[in-house]
């Protein structure tokens, strides 16, 4: 008899409802020299002793393999045709596995099935986006006001609402639920809005890494309706050496077959400025979509935090814009009440100098300068005042490369077109 088969990602499951048996195969791998292995789980609802048979690997390419499960089963329940139900699994799955998913007509896929953004600018609804920052930064509580905009369909961050706003699911394999509890609900209260507004954002605490998880939490996705998952953070999501290309790969692997946009936030390299990048295989800037760095100035003492955020990477366009946000944490004592997001111009806050481009670096100083031009000479000055080296002939270079946007001549200076 033939089995009724559903494939969820690569949750592969068998089901005789006559029989009331099903079999379940995950965490599907190939492997060298050894074809597609997975785990199986066979259950019974069979009387009189209904329930699990066995959960173990299981190699679907391998013969003898099928032969020794076969005789284990049996020994179980022994009316039953285990060798022939087995050799339909192994032959349903092999062929599913290979066969993938159908061929599509590119030229008959409409683009208005699916727009490009989740969340503008940060999540595409294609692919990963990879939030990186030093630790402390404050990438994971940027996190989670991304988050809050998707489950609430309001502009937490930045200017856009979501595309999409429903349920959130949070990976966290750095702190607990109590951190990102006490958070949340600051960042609620900041962005005047309350937890009736919003869409459930799910919680997990981390052990295993993604890879392992993927085969749970595509369920938890479909059953809980969830739009957009963030894993914090991509280092320990790995399960193994952030260096190791096969793990990076197998991680992105793993998020793509959630089948929903994803959010990884990152750690960085040890380089300086803006040479930063995603920590670990070069593969996690390779197939994320869209790469986001962060950096934060604070004094000792002050509640408010200055953020910029660049866009090192944007597969579907250009590089999206720079700016930043003046983040208002208020509280008693240690306690966290409010979290307030206003977006500002990163070129006009103190402490971001050395992260911004030359383009940027000479926009900031004239912008300061509230419109009236500039000889290079003073702007190099001005620029050295804020502890950034530049030299006369690399402005003068700079501004030439640039006439005309952003940089206008005026007499024996220099000035913005659009001068504020």
């Amino acid at each position: 008899m033939k089995p009724e088969f559903v494939a969820l990602g690569d949750v592969y499951r068998f089901d005789w409802p006559d029989l009331n048996i099903s079999i379940e195969l995950d965490r599907l791998a190939e492997e060298r020299g050894q074809g597609l292995s997975c785990e199986i789980v066979v259950q019974s609802e069979r009387p009189p002793r209904p329930g699990l048979l066995t959960r173990q690997r299981f190699n679907l390419s391998a013969g003898q393999t099928r032969k020794t499960l076969a005789k284990m089963l049996e020994d179980r329940a022994p009316e039953l045709d285990w060798a022939g139900m087995l050799e339909q699994v192994c032959f349903l799955a092999l062929d599913r596995w290979r066969t993938g998913d159908p061929l599509v007509d590119l030229r008959q896929v409409s683009l208005a099935d699916r727009p490009r953004w989740l969340l503008q600018p940060y999540v595409e609804m294609g692919g990963p986006t990879d939030l990186f920052a030093d630790g402390g930064t404050g990438k994971s509580v940027m996190a989670l006001a991304i988050a809050a905009s998707v489950a609430s369909g309001q502009a937490v961050v930045g200017t856009h609402r979501p595309f999409q706003s429903g349920a959130v699911l949070y990976l966290d394999w750095e702190t607990d639920r109590y951190v990102h509890r006490e958070r949340l609900a600051a960042i609620v209260k900041g962005a005047g809005l309350s937890f009736d507004d919003m869409a459930p954002i799910y919680y997990r605490q981390e052990v295993a890494s993604l890879p392992e998880a993927a085969a749970y939490l595509r369920r938890q996705i479909v059953e809980r309706e969830v739009v957009m998952v963030i894993v914090d953070s991509l280092g320990p999501a790995r399960g193994d050496d952030p260096e190791s290309a096969g793990a990076t790969i197998r991680v992105f692997n793993a998020a793509r077959s959630l089948a929903v946009p994803t959010l990884f936030v990152d750690h960085v390299t040890k380089a300086e400025g803006t040479k930063k990048k995603p920590f670990g295989s070069v593969y996690a800037y390779n197939l994320s979509r869209l790469v986001w760095g962060m950096v934060k100035a604070q004094s000792e003492g002050e509640a408010v935090v200055n953020m910029a955020l660049s866009c090192h990477k944007s597969n579907n366009g250009l590089l999206l814009p720079r700016h930043g946000y003046s983040i208002d944490f208020q509280g008693e004592g240690e306690a966290l009440e409010s979290i307030c997001f206003r977006e500002c111009d990163p070129t006009m806050l103190p402490g971001f100098g050395e992260f911004l481009s030359r383009k940027d670096q000479i926009a900031g100083v004239l912008k300061a300068n509230h419109g009236a031009p500039m000889t290079p000479d003073d702007i190099a000055l001005a620029l050295e005042v804020d502890g950034i080296e530049l030299g006369a002939n690399a402005v003068r270079a700079a501004l030439n490369r640039y006439s005309g946007h952003p940089f206008v001549k005026a007499g024996q200076g220099w000035s913005l077109i659009f001068s504020s």
